[in-house]
C-alpha cells in the first residue's frame, strides 16, 4: 500500500493546525458607546488633509470591563479624513471630520468599528453632534476681542495703546482659523 497520499494528509493537516496556532487572537468586541482615548499617528489639518486620506491613531489607555482589559494600550485605530475645508473654503469655521473603522490589536489582529471624535485636547475647536470639528472664528478669538479693546484706548491715549499693542504681539498668540493636529495630538472617540 502507497502510504504516500497518507503522509500528505497528515502534512497538510498540521500545517492547518499550525497555522490557526500561529493566527493572532481575536480582539474581543468592544460595547458600543465605549470611549477611546487616542494620539494621532497621522498629522491631519482643515488645510492639509484631503477626503478619503487615511490615518491612524495609537489607544493610549486600556480599555477595561470589570477586571477585564478588553483593549490594550498601544492597540491602533485606524480611519480616514471623511471631509477637510479650510476657513477660506467655508467662509466661516475650518471644519475636519475624522472617521475611525477599525481596529488592531497589539497581536496584529483586526475588528471592524464605527467610531467618531468626541473631544480634542485642544480647547480651541469644538465638535459638533455629528463628530465634525470647528474651527474657531477669528471675529470671536481672544486676539481680536483685545484688539478692539486697545484701538478704544488708542482713541484716547494712542501712546500707552502702542505700548500694549507690544506687550500683546509679545505674550499672546495671534488666532488660527485653520484647524492643524500634529502627530502626538491626543483624542477620545466614541464607539457607535
Amino acid at each position: 500500500m502507497d502510504m504516500r497520499p497518507i503522509c500528505l494528509m497528515v502534512v497538510l493537516a498540521l500545517a492547518a493546525v499550525e497555522d490557526r496556532c500561529n493566527a493572532p487572537a481575536p480582539l474581543p468586541e468592544i460595547p458600543r458607546g465605549t470611549e477611546l482615548h487616542l494620539r494621532l499617528a497621522t498629522q491631519v489639518g482643515s488645510g492639509t488633509s484631503q477626503p478619503g486620506e487615511p490615518i491612524t491613531a495609537v489607544v493610549i489607555a486600556p480599555v477595561v470591563s470589570g477586571n477585564h482589559a478588553l483593549l490594550q494600550a498601544g492597540s491602533k485605530v485606524h480611519g480616514t479624513v471623511r471631509q477637510a475645508q479650510t476657513f477660506e473654503q467655508t467662509n466661516a469655521r475650518a471644519t475636519l471630520e475624522l472617521w475611525f473603522d477599525s481596529l488592531e490589536g497589539r497581536n496584529g489582529a483586526r475588528i471592524q468599528i464605527a467610531a467618531r471624535v468626541v473631544l480634542v485636547d485642544n480647547a480651541r475647536e469644538t465638535i459638533d453632534d455629528s463628530g465634525r470639528i470647528l474651527g474657531i472664528l477669528p471675529s470671536q478669538a481672544l486676539t481680536t476681542r483685545i484688539d478692539e479693546a486697545l484701538a478704544r484706548v488708542g482713541e484716547r491715549y494712542q501712546n500707552l495703546a502702542a505700548v500694549l499693542m507690544g506687550a500683546k504681539k509679545a505674550f499672546v498668540k495671534e488666532a488660527q482659523p485653520e484647524i492643524d493636529y500634529p502627530v502626538g495630538t491626543e483624542m477620545t472617540i466614541r464607539l457607535s
